[in-house]
């Protein structure tokens, strides 16, 4: 219904008002991506379901200082391996810790590795697979000499490497898990940009006159944030459980501040006397992989390539302005 409308308005506007038909014509994808949000949460409830679970713990993750009843450093022996109950809600460690408060701080901390690490490999890689792509020549040569280099090692045995080299802390897994994923967005972005590049808009924009910036920021890279996003955002389950499989050999943060790995391996000496020292831990860092997998496929059907309306940007907004200039129209 709404690409006959567009038609329509296409053929009576073209001869009076190109810019404003446009507007109109975005204005009505972005009606259609909104109906089409609507229609994905009605029939994939388990998307909308995980979705709602995933910022659930994105938030107690954020507001773990008002949400933990206590502190997760603080030990009281005479507490040790107390099961679940009033006073400890998921019970306690070895050490009389709370193990419901260190799972609150722990994911904290793997969500912001996880998602730190994704944002800046993200930023990086979609940098450098663009450049590649129009630049091309020997510089694209060197760069995918380079990427292929890096995509011969596994992720998780690049990221050991480098966590090895640097030393466990924080900082060092979130740029062992971002150059991880770098060569991959890499590989994906070029090969939007690469497509994108033989567009007539872009060959337009080159004979006119314009600066290789602004056609690789202005033309570009708004047509590749479709799929590169929603590769980002399916990555970050594996930036979480990358993190905490770092975390339970030893290579991740440093006891005694919580993580869900590092917690999965203080608990395994205690399976038989104390299991919810394990369980708990798994149990939230299994829901939360997991959700942010599904959020990922998500993505992938909102925001897939081939469903992109005329211009194949992946932000149709409509500014103020816009606004303006439709009322009037």
């Amino acid at each position: 219904m709404i690409g006959t409308i567009l038609v329509v308005i296409g053929m009576i506007y073209f001869k009076n008002s190109f810019s404003t038909t446009i507007l109109l014509q975005k204005f009505l994808y972005t009606l259609r991506t909104k109906r089409g949000l609507r229609q994905l949460t009605k029939t994939n409830s388990l998307i909308f379901l995980f979705g709602t679970i995933a910022a659930i713990i994105i938030c107690l993750a954020i507001f773990a200082e008002f949400v933990s009843p206590y502190d997760p450093l603080v030990q009281d022996i005479t507490s040790r391996l107390k099961a679940p109950g009033q006073e400890f809600l998921f019970g306690s460690d070895n050490f009389g810790r709370d193990v419901f408060s260190r799972i609150i701080h722990g994911s904290r901390s793997s969500l912001y590795i996880a998602i730190t690490s994704v944002i800046a490999g993200t930023f990086f890689g979609t940098i450098i697979g663009t450049l590649s792509a129009y630049l091309g020549g020997r510089i694209d040569l060197v760069l995918q000499r380079v990427i292929d280099t890096l995509l011969g090692f596994p992720s998780l045995i690049l990221a050991v490497f480098l966590v090895v080299t640097l030393g466990a802390s924080a900082n060092t897994l979130i740029i062992a898990l971002a150059v991880s994923l770098i060569p991959q967005i890499a590989r994906l972005s070029r090969s939007h940009a690469l497509s994108i590049k033989e567009e007539d808009f872009v060959i337009v924009a080159k004979t006119i006159g314009a600066q290789p910036m602004s056609i690789i920021f202005k033309h570009i890279l708004p047509h590749t944030f479709g799929p590169i996003i929603a590769y980002a955002a399916g990555y970050v389950s594996v930036a979480i459980v990358a993190e905490s499989a770092l975390s339970f050999l030893g290579l991740g943060i440093p006891p005694p501040y919580p993580s869900l790995g590092g917690m999965l391996q203080e608990g395994r000496l205690y399976m038989e006397v104390a299991p919810w020292i394990t369980i708990f831990p798994g149990i939230i860092l299994s829901i939360t992989a997991f959700s942010f997998a599904l959020l990922g496929d998500a993505l992938r059907d909102i925001f897939d390539p081939k469903d992109r309306f005329y211009t194949g940007s992946f932000f149709p907004l409509i500014t103020k302005s816009n606004r303006k200039r439709i009322k009037k129209f």
